[in-house]
This record gives C-alpha cells, sequence and structure tokens, in this order.
C-alpha cells in the first residue's frame, strides 16, 4: 500500500495526518518542513503522526511547519480524535470529535518517499 497523508479539519485549523501503524514508517522533521511549507507546500498547521500508544491510550504526535514537536491544541484535538474514529482506533461513541472531519487525501510519490521517510 502506497503512503498517504489524510487532511482533517479540526474546527477552523487543517492538519495533515500521517499513519504510521499503518504504513510502518516514520516521517523525517525535514519532510514535516517541505509539506508545510507555505509558498510550495500544503500549508497546513502541522502534519500528526501515530497513533503511539501511551498511557493505556492512544496519542498522535503534532509537528509545527518547522519540524518541531509541539503540544495539540483544541483544534488538533478534535482533528486528531476524528481521525482515529474514522480509522476504527478508537469507538465514535467515545466522545464524538464535533466539527472536526476529512477533505482529502495526499499520496505520496516513491522519490519522496525514498528521500524522507524512514523505516519504524
Amino acid at each position: 500500500m502506497d503512503p498517504i497523508l489524510l487532511k482533517y479539519r479540526g474546527n477552523d485549523s487543517e492538519y495533515l495526518i500521517y499513519d504510521s501503524e499503518k504504513f510502518h514508517s516514520c516521517l523525517h522533521p525535514k519532510a514535516v518542513r517541505s509539506i508545510c511549507a507555505r509558498n510550495f507546500g500544503l500549508g497546513t498547521q502541522g502534519v500528526m503522526v501515530g497513533p503511539v500508544r501511551k498511557d493505556g491510550g492512544l496519542v498522535m504526535q503534532i509537528f509545527s511547519p518547522d519540524g518541531e514537536e509541539k503540544q495539540m491544541g483544541e483544534d488538533a484535538l478534535a482533528a486528531s480524535r476524528r481521525y482515529l474514529q474514522d480509522a476504527g482506533y478508537i469507538q465514535a461513541d467515545q466522545e464524538p470529535a464535533q466539527r472536526a472531519f476529512a477533505i482529502g487525501k495526499i499520496f505520496l510519490s516513491e522519490e519522496f518517499v525514498n528521500t524522507y521517510m524512514r523505516t519504524a
């Protein structure tokens, strides 16, 4: 299966989501910077990677457009929760993610994957 990024809108902000469980690889910070670049990339608020098991639950890590890990705000939490529901990681009846929805898919080229991805 070719790696993809999913674009989700959480309240008023857009994020890209990379499912590292499904694709068995990680995004390099350089990839995050390229993907989020305003003038040449997709210009989102950040990239979420995961899910990661933590404290008995599932969480997503979020990286800002400069490739640094950051804390999730309300918009990012809504988008990540909705993705986890849509992907079947958590049940939809657990804390429904309101005002968050999927917008589209971005397929990653083989050249991009070879340049920016690391095997997990």
